[in-house]
């Protein structure tokens, strides 16, 4: 949705930001949850021996990246609407 967020400076550890966010693992799952339930999600998934870790928040109108500038939700909505027309039209 056009809802953006917030990622913190230390969400990816050791590895790249980019990799951390946008590789392919199968053992990864984002969840977004309301502030009130962080604490018991968090206990709940130390119960069960379950890595959790918060990397942001949500909130706003842009994607915000650590030391990048905030990209516009309007903007990679374009992007992304526009991209399989151009293909498909041969533009691409």
């Amino acid at each position: 949705g056009p809802m953006g967020a917030t990622v913190s400076g230390d969400a990816a550890g050791a590895v790249p930001v980019h990799a951390f966010l946008f590789g392919e693992d199968q053992g990864r799952y984002l969840l977004a949850v309301p502030p009130s339930e962080v604490a018991g999600l968090e206990s709940r998934a130390r119960e069960a021996g379950v890595p959790l870790r918060a990397i942001g928040v949500t909130g706003g109108d842009a994607l915000i990246f650590p030391g990048e500038p905030p990209m516009l939700m309007t903007t990679l909505g374009d992007a992304h609407g526009r991209f399989l027309p151009a293909l498909m039209e041969g533009v691409l």
